[in-house]
């Protein structure tokens, strides 16, 4: 067992008490964008679908936006029609169309540098929408990856899971924290549980360890 086991066993009891109804959406809303990139034939004239999953309150039930300073319209905007910010998008798209979502993806996800191709885009304004940004990666790669947008808590609940080196890229940061929850849920013998959750429900279990460490903290 590892000292942080009890933090992610508390973490999946947390994940059993949440709203029922909110994380039911949540299920879905990922369910419909899945469906929908698998029935895409791959066209960067046929991306429009992709602006249905980048703001609103369906996308704030997966990930909330936080303290977002960044304006939303910007980046639909961005995503949505600018080509060299289009042609990542498609990039991703197909990584996961490929064949399954697994850690073997983690390089190939932080190669197509999504994330600064947004940030350096001329017409880009204001702050950059880098809880957006997350967010959408999140959801592309929920099988592997967490509903943690905020890079400075996915830093804390690293450090509460013993990882080393945080100092790395956003993806390769949330792929070593899904790994280490999955890992503590086999040693707690409650993989087999896990397996009967869907993808939404079984990332957000490591959502709520800054909130077990906390409380456990506390007594």
């Amino acid at each position: 067992m590892e000292p942080y086991d009890g933090i992610v066993e508390l973490a999946y009891q947390k994940m059993k008490l949440r709203d029922q109804n909110n994380d039911d959406e949540a299920k879905e809303t990922l369910q419909k964008f899945y469906k929908e990139i698998d029935e895409w034939d791959g066209s960067v004239n046929r991306l429009s679908f992709v602006g249905n999953y980048l703001v609103g309150a369906h996308m704030n039930k997966i990930i909330a936006k936080g303290m977002a300073q960044a304006s939303p319209e910007g980046f639909v905007r961005i995503v949505t029609q600018e080509p060299s910010v289009m042609e990542k998008v498609v990039q991703l798209l197909q990584l996961r169309k490929a064949g399954a979502v697994d850690e073997r993806l983690t390089n190939r996800i932080k190669d197509v540098q999504f994330e600064r191709a947004l940030k350096i885009h001329p017409s880009l304004l204001g702050p950059a929408p880098d809880q957006y940004i997350h967010r959408l990666l999140c959801c592309l790669f929920m099988e592997i990856m967490t509903p943690v947008a905020n890079n400075n808590d996915l830093k804390k609940i690293a450090k509460i899971l013993d990882i080393g080196d945080r100092n790395v890229s956003f993806v390769n940061l949330q792929v070593r924290v899904r790994g280490k929850v999955e890992g503590s849920l086999q040693r707690l013998q409650l993989d087999q549980e896990v397996s009967k959750l869907d993808v939404f429900r079984r990332a957000v279990i490591a959502y709520h360890i800054l909130e077990a460490h906390k409380e456990l903290n506390a007594k």
